[in-house]
This record gives C-alpha cells, structure tokens and sequence, in this order.
C-alpha cells in the first residue's frame, strides 16, 4: 500500500472525528489579551492540568487560531523546555509560539490543529492497521521522540491523546509538554512529576524516566491504537493499580494481532533495563535504532527471547524520602537510618506494593511484617519488626546502622556507645537503647551468629533492666561490655578513664579540703556508684568504691572533723591528748556533746563519748590554760620557777597553789587551779551527719499506735502531681515509730528476673531505698526516717530466700511482722492507689491488691 493511500485513510478516520468548538463555557480568562494572543473561548478538551482556550493571533500571528493552555498549579511547566522547545524545529514536535504568566498562572501557546487526537479517533470508534501504524503514525512519533531526546527533553506523557496529526495529515505531531522535564546529557532522570498510568513503565512508577521510559510508552501506544484498549485495561481498578500489574504482568496479544506488530511491542515494552547501556546487547529495550530497523523490514531480535528463559526482574528503584535507591541494600541502609520513616513505610504497606511489582518472595515476607506492625503498635515491638525485616530483605547485610551511623561491628557500636554517652549526644543513646531493647540480640544470634555476642547482649540487657538504668546509662553498659575504651563522663566534667577520675578526686581533696571533696562525691554519689557497678575491671571498681566510702564519714558540723569509724575518733582524741591539745578536746565535747553521744551509742555502737568526757572532765584550768592534769600544771608552774621572770610575787603564788609537801599527785588549792567547767551551750551546739542523717535527730512526732499520720508526698492519682502519703503506725518505741503506708503506692517486681534471691540483693529493696525515698520524701524527711534494722530471718518463700540481715530505711514487712501487727487477712488487706493501678496493680473482686 503506497504512502498516499495510508495517509488517506487515516485522514477519512480524522474527519470522522472532530472537536466541537461551538459550545465552550465562559472561561476565566475568556477575552483576555496575554501577549500577541487574544482568548477567544474556553474548549471542552478533557485536561487534568490545564484549561484549553481557542485564540486568535495579533500583531505577526494575526489572522491565525492557536491554542492555549492556561496551567492551574503553579510552576507547572518548565521553563528550561519551553525555551528549549521554542528553539526545536521539527515538524513532527508541536512548537511553542508564545509562553507567558498571567495571575500568578503560566500559559502555554500552540498550533492549533484542525485534526482531533488519536485518542479522539479511538474513542470515535475507530482502529488503526498494522500499515498505518507502520507508514504513518509510528515513523512520526520516532522522529519526534529523537528531536527531543536529541535536544535533551523527555516527553514521558506518549499517549494517543498526545498524538494528532497536523492539518496537511503530513505527520503526526507529539502535543503536551506539561509534564515534559528537561534531561541534558543525562540518560536518567529522578522526578517528582509522572506520566498517565496506563503506558508508565515500571521504572516510571518510582519517578525514574530514561529515554526508554518514552520508548515503553509508545510500545503501549502502539498497542492501543491497533486494539482500542491499553493490554491492562481493567474497569474494576484504578489507573494506579492498573500501572502495577502491568509492571509485572505479560502482554496478553489478541489471536489477530500481527506478529510483527507483536514484536515491535514486545522489544517497546521489554521491562528490564538493566543492559540499557550495551548498544549490542539484544535484551534491551527497544528505541528508536530499532524501532527504525523494524519500519526497514529487517528482523530485530526481540529482547528476552535469546535467553533459555527470561531474565529475572531486577529490583526496581524504590524512592525513600526524595532520594531513588537500585538495590535492596542501598534501601534497607537508607531506611536503617530513618527507622521512624522506614517504620511508616512498612505500616502502610508502601514497602509491600512495591515488591509486588517484581519480587513476589519480597512482597510475602514485607506482608508479613505489615501484619505484624499492625497487631502491636508498641515501640518495641514495631521496630523488632521493622529490623527482622530490613534484614530479611538484604540477607548479606552485616553492618549496624544506629542513628543514622554505619557501623562494621558491635566492637565499633560499643565505642561509639561510649563517646555519646560522654559527650552527651541524646539522640544517638535513645536510638542505641531502642536498637539494643529491639534488635542487638537478634542480630548476635540470627546474623552474626555468635553464641558469646548473644550472652553478653543478655548480660547487658539484665543489668539495664535491673536498675531501670536511663539511655545514657544504658549506653555505658553496652559500650564497656563491647570496647576497650572506659571514658566516665560526672556531671559536667569527662575523664578518659577511672585512674584520670581518681587523680581528679586526690587532688580536689588535697588542693581544696575534704569538704569540698565531700560535697563533691555527695553531688555526684548516684553517678559515681553507677559507675562502681558496670565498669568491668575489679581494680578501678574497687578503687572509685573506697573512695565512695568516705561519703560514710561522720561529717563533724561544717567538715571541720570526718572520721570514717569511732575507731578512727578514738585515735583522733588520744593524739590530741598526747600533744595536750587540750583547748581542742574541750572544743570538740562542748561543740558536739549532743550529736556526739548520740552518734556513739546508736551509730558507732562505741564509748568514743564517754572517753572523751572523761578525758574533759579531768582536766584543770589556771590562769585562763587547760591543762590534762593537776600533775601537768604542776610542771608547768615548774617551769615558771626556773625562768629569769619568776619574781617574788610569782613565787608567793606558786607556793599557794601547792601543798607544802610537793607530792607527784599535786593537790590543788581553792582559787588557784580548779577542774574545767563542763557546761556545753545548747545553743552552739553543732550536729554531725553520717550518710545524709544529721544527729543528733529532730524531736520526733507525737504519734499513737492505730492512728494515721501525713508524711511526705508521692503520686497516688493518675496525674503526676504528689499528695500527702498516709501512713498507719505499727509500734512506738520511745522516739521511733514504724508505720506501713495505707495504700498500696506503686507497682514494681520483687526483681527483674524469676530467681531465688534474697531481700538484701532484691531490686525492690534498692529502688525502696534509692528512687522512692529521694522521690517521696524531702532532705529534711530523710533525716528523719531512721535506719534501721531488718531482720531477714523468714521471708515470702513465694518470692524471696531467707538472707542477711540488712540496714533500710525503707522496707518491706516480713511474713512475721505482718502476722505481728496484723490479726487476719481482713486486717492486711491492702487497697492500691489509682497511680499504682495504672503502673499495672493487680485488684481482686474487692479492689484489694497483692502486696509484700
């Protein structure tokens, strides 16, 4: 068939269709002038991006009709292709003849064509042979794909809606360049904008366009035109979900498509690009050399068929947070690195429908995890999820991607664990603790497969959980247990390691005294004791212990004294007896009689008092010294004899001091020498702390047995605010009184593990004596609970072993204290608070609760 007869025919199909420009609606813009063009009416052309007016030129377009297209969104055109195409010259690429903005919108002017598009032409009814295709329509398209590859545009919107044929049916002219996007040299192409859904190529659905991508299009074109309808065209989905199956799905041809035509499909729409780059390789997308070879008659190997079978389906770029990844592992790293993002993506199922394009193994397990993510919602349990998959889907992945960083080994996680911790970074620990609470022991067992790793990390985890140890903490104890270095970071000061740290407290006490020092290891008691507990080596564990042990000194006043045992008192005292440091003894008595005696008899269990006011009350007083004894003065007043200053006046006095006799036991004379006057002023007497605990103590509150009493304030509604505990009072023992709380005030486990282990080594007991009694009681009302003596001697055997006898301030009552102070059930039931209830307490019919 001669060209001028397929010309012919397509055009008896044109003119069967033709656009109704009678009946437009008043357009906004209608009678406007916007540069050389006046808007004549408003068309009724289908455009999801524009409205199309019909125009007529003045000045040099005068006495011409164009078209306007009138963008809606913003920016919606590239001015980049505008000027480009303004400088195309092809007959077969409609040209732009005017490009302004107007109210904040941009216009585009065109030809106006008095064809109707080949999408018109098909939905009129009719179809287009193999000839025309081949004679007609497919060279023109070709030639105007290649005029704007060649001048660096992609078109990526080929459809038969594109396509109409100009006035003369000389060519088919490719229209609408609103999503067109300027490549350059590029070959590839990341963009936000698409193409319509039914011809996108599976690249072009993760906004990847190649030149191929053009080429894919006019395939499904292709096979439109000569069928009427796209090869997926179903009414019961979506354009979307039209597009995924056909990322993945095979052509099906009608039994009377040509097989030629069928080829030329076929290489158009091939989906693997993977060897898009080799011009010799024959499973490549087909474009337009081949496409050209086709329209010669030449028999182009049709890609995919030379292989035994067809090549598996690469992975297809996935776009994560603007950015294109093209391998599982580049994605899983990126999503690794944003788990709150990557978490989201696995929760809507974005991760799922993108492997069910090309990897139905992918698609199940993504399934899986969506599911999954979907029955728990919990923190934890969403990133366990999310982790189990991201290394699911890249099963070769070995490194640790932890807040945001890359990390080779655990050994490289720990020491970076520890440089945060020191230098404070928040946001690192929190994703460290997640990561370690969710996924490292995964990681130890299923992918590094190292059963050592995998004990550690349950180690680490015991010791976190123990002592509901904060992010940074957390981070200590991971980071020593996997690297070598030890940096301590206390309060705002880091060390490189505990000998640096020791150093650092030697010279505080030596260069600004022990109370400075004191006050240091106060201020930083919990910190320091942490580190006691998780720093690996004995030696410095041991080391920064005895140095907390000087925080158990009996602290006299303001630091004037400390003595870490009534021992070391003792030796204080006799050598200040020694050197007849007599002022100072007196001094020490009369300032700290009160607390002194006190601190003897229930701190040190000790006569430290009694030895020091008997040492005071021997001694004498003349002329305004102190002396230890009558014998002492008598020596110094022989002394006094013997000097050049000793006259007669000194002499009569010596002689009334003394008896005649001058015996070694001197008896002393009234008005000469006398016994120190033993009379210690309330008013000035100072206190000596021990532990926190000032002695001697405050007046103790006058309470009776049975009755309820207000002391300290802890959370007992659901808010947060404290309010005043109540406490039930047991016994009354002269100045103490031991009284139970009448509610049950929180939830906590007897210990983190299911163990047999005893009260002493209990983590109820440490958080009773530490977090509790700081949170619920105030400075001044710790002093005042005493610390007393518990006697462990029968215990819950439902929870605990029998163990040794321990020293709390806070405790819990023993089966037979609460069969002591309690006479039946009725009496011991407990009722918990709303705040315990909400920490998980457990109530019974009664809304009693379960207590120890």
């Amino acid at each position: 068939m001669s060209e001028t007869l397929i010309k012919a025919s397509v055009s008896e199909k044109l003119k069967r269709t033709r656009i109704n420009m009678q009946n437009a609606s008043a357009p906004d813009i209608t009678g406007r002038i916007l540069g050389n063009f006046h808007a004549d009416c408003k068309m009724r052309v289908p455009s999801g991006e524009a409205d199309i007016y019909l125009c007529s030129g003045r000045g040099p377009y005068a006495g011409q009709r164009f078209i306007m297209k009138y963008y809606r969104r913003n920016e919606a055109v590239k001015p980049e292709v505008i000027e480009t195409l303004q400088n195309l010259q092809s007959p077969c690429v409609a040209p732009i003849v005017g490009f302004g903005e107007y109210e904040g919108h941009q216009y585009a002017v065109l030809p106006f064509y008095e064809n109707p598009s080949l999408a018109e032409v098909l939905a009129g009814g009719e179809r287009f042979s193999e000839n025309e295709l081949r004679g007609f329509i497919i060279p023109s398209v070709i030639a105007g794909l290649k005029a704007l590859h060649d001048a660096g545009i992609l078109h990526k919107d080929i459809k038969p809606g594109n396509l109409i044929p100009d006035d003369a049916c000389q060519h088919v002219v490719l229209i609408d360049f609103g999503i067109s996007s300027a490549a350059g040299k590029n070959t590839l192409l990341v963009t936000d904008t698409g193409m319509t859904p039914a011809y996108a190529a599976p690249e072009a659905l993760q906004g990847i366009f190649h030149k191929e991508t053009d080429y894919y299009a006019l395939g499904i074109t292709v096979f439109e035109l000569f069928t009427g309808f796209t090869p997926f065209q179903n009414p019961g989905l979506s354009p979307e979900e039209t597009a995924k199956l056909a990322a993945f799905s095979k052509i099906e041809f009608p039994a009377d498509f040509p097989p030629r035509l069928k080829n030329l499909v076929l290489g158009l729409t091939y989906k693997d690009l993977s060897r898009r780059n080799e011009d010799d390789n024959p499973n490549r997308r087909w474009g337009y050399n081949e496409v050209r070879r086709w329209l010669y008659g030449e028999d182009a190997p049709v890609p995919g068929e030379n292989d035994e079978e067809e090549p598996k389906q690469k992975f297809l770029p996935y776009k994560f947070s603007g950015v294109f990844y093209q391998t599982p592992e580049s994605l899983v790293k990126a999503l690794l690195k944003d788990p709150t993002s990557g978490i989201r993506e696995v929760g809507r199922g974005i991760l799922t429908q993108h492997f069910s394009l090309f990897a139905p193994d992918l698609e199940r397990i993504s399934r899986e995890a969506e599911e999954s993510r979907q029955k728990n919602s919990a923190a934890v349990s969403c990133h366990q999820v999310f982790y189990r998959l991201m290394y699911r889907l890249a099963p070769e992945l070995k490194v640790i991607i932890c807040g945001g960083r890359e990390f080779g080994s655990l050994t490289e996680l720990g020491a970076a664990a520890v440089t945060s911790a020191v230098s404070e970074n928040a946001g690192f620990v929190s994703s460290l603790r997640l990561l370690q609470n969710s996924f490292l022991e995964f990681y130890a067992e299923s992918i590094l497969k190292s059963a050592a790793a995998a004990a550690i990390l349950k180690k680490v985890s015991q010791q976190i959980s123990q002592e509901e140890r904060s992010d940074f903490e957390a981070a200590w104890i991971l980071g020593y247990a996997f690297s070598d270095k030890r940096n301590i970071r206390i309060g705002d000061k880091a060390f490189s390691d505990p000998a640096e740290l020791l150093g650092y407290l030697k010279r505080l006490e030596i260069e600004k005294g022990f109370l400075r020092y004191f006050k240091y290891l106060k201020t930083h008691r919990e910190e320091l004791e942490f580190f006691v507990a998780v720093i690996p080596e004995a030696k410095s564990r041991e080391a920064l212990k005895l140095a907390l042990e000087d925080l158990n000194q009996a602290l006299f006043g303001k630091g004037e004294l400390h003595f870490k045992t009534a021992a070391d008192f003792d030796g204080y005292i006799e050598n200040l007896l020694r050197e007849k440091d007599t002022g100072r003894l007196s001094h020490i008595l009369n300032t700290y009689d009160a607390a002194l005696k006190e601190v003897s008899i229930k701190v040190w269990q000790s006569s430290s008092y009694e030895k020091l006011r008997s040492m005071v009350s021997g001694f004498v007083t003349f002329e305004g010294q102190i002396f230890a004894s009558a014998s002492d003065l008598k020596a110094h007043l022989e002394e006094l004899r013997k000097s050049p200053e000793f006259g007669k006046g000194s002499e009569s006095l010596y002689n009334s001091c003394l008896l005649p006799q001058e015996s070694d036991s001197a008896v002393l004379q009234t008005g000469a020498g006398f016994p120190v006057d033993y009379s210690p002023d309330p008013d000035k007497q100072e206190r000596i702390t021990i532990k926190g605990v000032r002695y001697p103590r405050g007046r103790p509150m006058r309470v009776k047995v049975g009755e309820y009493v207000k002391f300290g304030r802890y959370p007992q509604n659901n808010g947060r605010a404290k309010e005043p505990i109540e406490w039930l009072v047991l016994e009354v023992n002269g100045k103490e009184a031991l009284v139970v709380s009448r509610y049950g005030l929180d939830n906590r486990q007897y210990h983190n593990t299911e163990t047999d282990i005893t009260w002493e080594n209990s983590d109820l007991r440490k958080w009773l004596n530490r977090k509790f009694l700081k949170t619920a009681f105030t400075e001044a009302e710790q002093e005042r609970i005493i610390l007393s003596e518990a006697v462990n001697d029968v215990c819950n055997p439902e929870c605990c072993s029998s163990g040794n006898n321990t020293q709390d301030r806070v405790f819990c009552l023993s089966v037979t204290e609460a069969e002591r102070y309690f006479n039946n059930d009725a009496e011991r039931r407990c009722q918990p608070t709303e705040h315990a209830r909400y920490e998980g307490a457990w109530t019974d019919d009664n809304k009693g609760c379960c207590w120890w």
